[in-house]
């Protein structure tokens, strides 16, 4: 995982207990749960008695190591090794970042699994053939209609399935078969890259 140098300093300075007190740090450390389990919102400048930036900076730099640790499936032990290597942490302040990264990693990336606007997943397709007689006009018709129905996943946890329903003629169904294909070639040589 990269982090933008705000990031990394502000997580240095949380780590060192010369800048965040023991109280202080346990302090934010609550706030930081209550904020990713949605159970409280927090002012956060209001939190520690030292200066309002540092606070906030260090906020931040928590709250982001352990979105992004969620959401790269970062295992407990490799982010104790993180926090140990990469920016100076102690023992304790180390374990008890962990074990609050243990306690809500699943509930977090479920809710990351919710952010982002992603397309549906067709996930099964049905169809069926139809014979037209005549039109809504009474002209004579004659000709065969193809009913397609694509079954979706949705990462909208309000609508999880939804289904795509159109009608196609056997020349627009023969369109839509040949542009599919050449998605699948398209995908596949980027995939070969």
């Amino acid at each position: 995982m990269e982090f933008s140098p705000q990031i990394k300093c502000g997580l240095e300075q949380f780590g060192n207990p010369n800048v965040f007190s023991e109280p202080c740090f346990h302090t934010l450390l609550d706030s930081v749960t209550f904020t990713l389990t949605g159970n409280k919102s927090t002012n956060v400048s209001q939190l520690c008695r030292q200066k309002g930036d540092s606070v906030k900076e260090a906020y931040a730099s928590v709250l982001s190591l352990l979105v992004e640790s969620g959401r790269h499936n970062v295992s407990p032990s490799e982010l104790s090794a993180q926090l140990t290597q990469n920016f100076n942490y102690t023992g304790t302040r180390s374990a008890k970042i962990v074990d609050l990264y243990k306690e809500i990693k699943p509930k977090l990336q479920v809710e990351l699994s919710h952010v982002g606007l992603h397309p549906p997943h067709i996930v099964d397709a049905t169809w069926r053939l139809d014979f037209c007689i005549k039109t809504s006009s009474l002209e004579q018709a004659g000709t065969w209609l193809y009913l397609i129905q694509f079954h979706t996943d949705t990462s909208d946890p309000k609508e999880p399935h939804k289904t795509i329903r159109f009608v196609c003629t056997l020349q627009e169904l023969h369109d839509l078969v040949a542009k599919l294909k050449s998605a699948v070639k398209h995908v596949e040589k980027i995939g070969k890259k």
